[in-house]
């Protein structure tokens, strides 16, 4: 459902184009990784971290093909697991979503979408949740 960047609230999930950095890349060869490296905008599922008057401050979910443990070769410390995906390091997984896939939010970087209208997907993560991962940012890059 589309709808204005104004009406979503804090932990919201939607669908966002998103520039990656290119410490995310979990498979070198993959197609993504290509478009990473080459900065081309990709559709990731993301949460609200902040709204703000002319955008949203957002991070984006990875699956890594539904990988219940960390892709090798990535930073531990970048990412947040959620159930059924293992919890490491000092990250307890965050409860499972909708779909049970394993998700891993990314901790790297706030993304800010400044699109005005936005696909949203009628979920909401709870409060306690999106604290975790703002506060896991934080650590993250301390």
């Amino acid at each position: 459902m589309s709808v204005h960047f104004t009406t979503l609230e804090r932990g919201d999930l939607f669908w966002a184009e998103l520039v990656l950095d290119p410490a995310d890349i979990a498979y070198r060869s993959s197609g993504t990784a290509r478009k990473i490296r080459n900065k081309v905008p990709l559709p990731r599922i993301c949460i609200v971290l902040q709204k703000y008057t002319n955008c949203i401050g957002a991070t984006y979910l990875a699956t890594f093909d539904e990988a219940l443990t960390l892709p090798p070769g990535l930073d531990r410390r970048m990412w947040y697991p959620f159930k059924p995906a293992e919890s490491h390091g000092s990250y307890s997984s965050l409860a499972a979503q909708r779909n049970k896939k394993a998700q891993w939010a990314s901790l790297r970087s706030v993304h800010y979408v400044y699109d005005q209208y936005v696909e949203k997907l009628g979920l909401r993560l709870p409060a306690a949740s999106v604290d975790a991962i703002q506060r896991a940012m934080q650590t993250a890059h301390s």
